[in-house]
């Protein structure tokens, strides 16, 4: 279930830009002039999930071209390589980017991920990789295509509970002091003991 999870978030991200080349050709590329100046993921923050609710991540690309920017797209993976047998978790935007001109040949453009804890598992939790593309108005089609132009943590969500009694407490007597430290378990749904 793991491997179609992957393959479908993966087909879904080819499916969503022209930037993304085929999984068989799945390496840096680079047409023209387009140049990827920075990417920022989840505004510079780790990204925390706990075990049901999605989160939504932004992600920013920014870069420029002679002709200006018209389309970006970013992809968060986790494995060895970008290729559908190497890859064991995938978070790919369901819709398209939304790019703002900054001036003729800058362009910044934002794009949105659903973070789902349902989707990735306790294996998954650490450095993943961020997949970055930009594409170039104009009829050449110029484009750069980044497979791990940096790396964001992607960590699992921790709750610290505490709690003093007896309540209230009086001057000089003893309290007792109880907590727990839980941390959400993707492959469970659940919070357990940590």
């Amino acid at each position: 279930m793991r491997t179609r999870t992957v393959v479908a978030a993966l087909s879904g991200a080819v499916a969503l830009s022209a930037l993304v080349v085929p999984a068989a050709q799945a390496a840096d590329k680079v047409q023209g002039d387009t140049k990827i100046t920075s990417v920022t993921v989840n505004g510079g923050k780790d990204i925390v999930l706990g075990t049901t609710a999605k989160k939504k991540i932004t992600i920013t690309v920014t870069g420029t071209d002679p002709k200006g920017i018209k389309e970006g797209m970013a992809v968060l993976w986790h494995g060895k390589k970008f290729e559908p047998e190497h890859l064991d978790g995938v978070m790919a935007p369901p819709r398209e980017s939304k790019c703002t001109k900054v001036n003729a040949t800058t362009g910044t453009c934002k794009i949105v991920i659903d973070a789902n804890p349902r989707e990735i598992w306790n294996g998954t939790a650490g450095k993943w990789k961020v997949m970055a593309g930009l594409l170039a108005n104009g009829r050449a089609e110029d484009h750069i295509i980044v497979n791990a132009y940096k790396t964001v943590s992607v960590k699992r969500a921790a709750r610290l509970t505490v709690n003093a009694s007896p309540e209230p407490v009086r001057k000089g007597k003893a309290i007792t002091v109880a907590g727990a430290l839980t941390r959400a378990n993707w492959d469970t749904h659940k919070y357990a003991g940590y």
